[in-house]
């Protein structure tokens, strides 16, 4: 568990931040099979974010979320290298993606998604955009520790109970797409 001591707001550090992970150049988009070339704009930025909290044992949890379609062990393996000298463990961090279908194209992230198989310069700038996106959640972990203040963090949580599943099942296999009433959701 990662909140299984009782400490005061003096006592624990929590800080936060943002880092900007839009890429440079344009590249081809995740999710979707009848994309034919790179993203053409950028309407809004996408991001790395960040919360910290040492405990009064010094350790480090990190949390980071990055508006991507998805991360590979690779790309946490490398975050990792880079944040563990700062004192950050494999158990003590968690990343993770919103799973935005408007995001870069990754090199080793759903590989089974019907997308165009890039070659040459397409693939080259995904590739180099793959690597550089560990770099930057390395720099909002960074900053987020450097922001880090004496705080408290609270837990909550709900029910929604609106989700679907969008898989229509027929004998165990996907026979379309829209909503399937009888498929699994989880409301917590």
């Amino acid at each position: 568990a990662l909140f299984t001591t009782s400490l005061s707001a003096g006592e624990r550090l929590i800080g936060a931040s943002k880092i900007d992970i839009t890429p440079s150049v344009p590249v081809y988009l995740s999710g979707y099979s009848d994309r034919k070339e790179p993203y053409v704009g950028v309407d809004e930025p996408i991001w790395a974010r960040t919360m910290v909290m040492k405990d009064g044992s010094g350790l480090w949890t990190v949390w980071t979320t990055v508006e991507l379609l998805g991360v590979s062990p690779a790309m946490r393996d490398a975050v990792l290298k880079e944040v563990e000298p700062l004192g950050v463990t494999s158990a003590r961090f968690a990343l993770c993606a919103t799973h935005t279908h408007t995001a870069p194209q990754l090199t080793d992230v759903a590989r089974n998604i019907l997308a165009p198989r890039l070659q040459g310069a397409e693939a080259d700038r995904r590739d180099e955009y793959t690597k550089l996106v560990p770099q930057k959640v390395a720099e909002s972990i960074k900053a987020a520790m450097k922001s880090a203040r004496p705080g408290m963090l609270e837990l909550g949580w709900t029910e929604a109970h609106f989700a679907a599943n969008r898989r229509v099942m027929k004998d165990g296999k996907c026979v379309a797409m829209g909503p399937f009433a009888d498929g699994p959701t989880d409301p917590k």
